[in-house]
Formats: structure tokens, C-alpha cells, sequence
């Protein structure tokens, strides 16, 4: 009877680890999809921000020239009209690199944190906790 008792519970501790390594997984999952939808809900925001700020330069600078008599759309006035749109162009390209490099960090980050993990619960712990089951249920016998 008390070698029912002892394989039932080392069973339960087994099943807890295991459950355990898994809530670990799902946890540092959880977290990384978290800082992945982060990282575009950041670069949305400043690629809106810059795009209305363009948006609204480009009506300043066309209220400007128009104003003073000068066609916004021809000659000179369309070139600085264009420049800033290149410019902005410009600025949102650099700003998608830099949220690359940070999406690159958080995938390198995760894969440390999912080799880290891969070790804990690794070929050899699984036999050291099919040697212990086994030496209990020889006892058992």
C-alpha cells in the first residue's frame, strides 16, 4: 500500500515539472509576442506622427508659396514640396531599420531564453526522472 502511495505521488511530482517547464514556455512565449506587438505598435505610432507632420508642413509650405503668388505645385516651390516628402521618406526608412534591429533583439532574446529552457528539460533530466521512477517501482516490488 505505501508503494501505491509513494508512485502516486512521485508521478504527481512529475506531472508538476513538466507542467512547469511548459507555464515557463508559454510565459517567456507570452512575453515575447508581447514585445514583438510592442515594437509595431511603436513604430505605427511614430510612422503616423511623421506622416502627419508632413502632412502638415507640406500645407504650411503650400500656404506659404501660395501667398506670395508662387505656384506650389511647379518649379522650385514643387522641388521643396518634393524634398520634404523624400525627406520623410528617408527618416521612415532609418526609423523601419531601427525597429528591425529591435525586433532582432527581442527574436535573439527568446531564442536564449527557449535554448535556456530546452537545456533544463533536457535528455538528461528526463532519464534522471525515468531512473528515479524505475528505482521506486523496483521498491515498490
Amino acid at each position: 500500500m505505501g508503494g501505491t502511495a509513494s508512485l502516486a505521488l512521485s508521478g504527481a511530482g512529475l506531472m508538476q515539472n513538466v507542467m512547469a517547464r511548459k507555464q515557463g514556455s508559454s510565459s517567456s512565449s507570452a512575453e515575447y509576442a508581447n514585445r514583438m506587438a510592442e515594437i509595431d505598435r511603436q513604430q505605427a505610432y511614430e510612422e503616423k506622427q511623421r506622416r502627419d507632420a508632413l502632412a502638415k508642413a507640406t500645407a504650411a509650405q503650400r500656404a506659404r508659396f501660395a501667398a506670395t503668388g508662387i505656384n506650389p505645385t511647379e518649379g522650385s516651390s514643387g522641388a521643396v514640396i518634393q524634398g520634404l516628402e523624400t525627406k520623410t521618406a528617408e527618416e521612415l526608412q532609418a526609423r523601419a531599420a531601427s525597429f528591425d534591429e529591435q525586433r532582432d533583439r527581442a527574436r535573439e532574446s527568446f531564442s536564449d531564453v527557449q535554448a535556456e529552457q530546452l537545456k533544463k528539460t533536457s535528455a538528461s533530466n528526463l532519464l534522471q526522472d525515468d531512473e528515479r521512477m524505475i528505482r521506486q517501482l523496483q521498491a515498490w516490488d
